[in-house]
């Protein structure tokens, strides 16, 4: 398994999936461009820019990047529809999530009313089992696998680290420029996220998961983390925040 993120970034590989869009979802997956990303108070202006729509190309074309034993079309699928949803309730930051549970639960909640106006039974229902993974992986509940599928769980990844890499990318390529101002770093609980949470996300694979499920699984969180690794390699050192560099070795 070997993911080059930055590659996806830099040279726009992820725009490959456009052609790949279904036609009876294309006007919301098109819309999702008007659903901005990363629009957190704590983060610094004008440094991670991003919206839905890119963010769902890149998890459809990391999805066709790697040789995972899955069922596909369920997978993609996921993907394609897993954040319609957002053309109602807009986008809450994860570390949002994490920070306020209540906020988190409310907005779970506005997802599945908005999907049942956006999208149809079967795609609702992708949606349920996206969300069931997502409470697997959390320790919220345990594994099922008449509510968590395998390729659910490898959707759930797919979005997590997705949203993890462009945000060290971002970040990371801000440090390493002249705009770079210590003061401005995004919060400690932001640039720990995608470390602490895929550490909990392995453990939990490696605890629970069907024995032939884990090695794709483990094998993708190592990449990504290595990617994310990978990003910070061009920052000079006394850039790099303490908390982080720990993680960085």
């Amino acid at each position: 398994m070997n993911l080059n993120y930055k590659d996806i970034l830099e040279n726009e590989l992820y725009l490959d999936t456009l052609k790949l869009i279904p036609d009876e979802i294309k006007n919301h997956i098109n819309a999702l461009k008007k659903v901005k990303r990363f629009q957190f108070k704590e983060y610094p202006k004008n440094i991670l820019i991003d919206d839905t729509k890119k963010h769902t190309l890149k998890c459809v074309n990391i999805a066709k990047t790697l040789a995972l034993d899955t069922n596909y079309p369920s997978l993609i699928r996921t993907l394609w529809i897993h954040d319609i949803p957002e053309l109602i309730t807009k986008d809450l930051t994860v570390i949002e999530k994490y920070r306020n549970k209540n906020a988190a639960s409310e907005f779970d909640v506005k997802e599945m009313i908005a999907a049942e106006q956006l999208l149809n039974k079967d795609d609702q229902e992708l949606l349920k089992t996206f969300n069931a993974a997502n409470n697997f992986l959390k320790g919220n509940t345990p594994w099922d696998e008449k509510t968590v599928s395998l390729e659910a769980v490898f959707a759930k990844l797919i979005d997590n680290s997705e949203g993890n890499m462009t945000f060290h990318y971002f970040i990371s390529r801000w440090a390493a420029s002249e705009r770079y101002d210590k003061t401005l770093l995004p919060p400690r609980d932001s640039l720990l996220h995608s470390f602490i949470t895929n550490q909990k996300f392995l453990s939990r694979i490696e605890q629970f998961t069907p024995k032939e499920y884990n090695k794709d699984l483990i094998a993708f969180i190592t990449n990504v983390l290595e990617n994310i690794k990978r990003l910070w390699f061009d920052v000079p050192a006394d850039r790099i925040p303490d908390e982080l560099r720990v993680y960085l070795k």
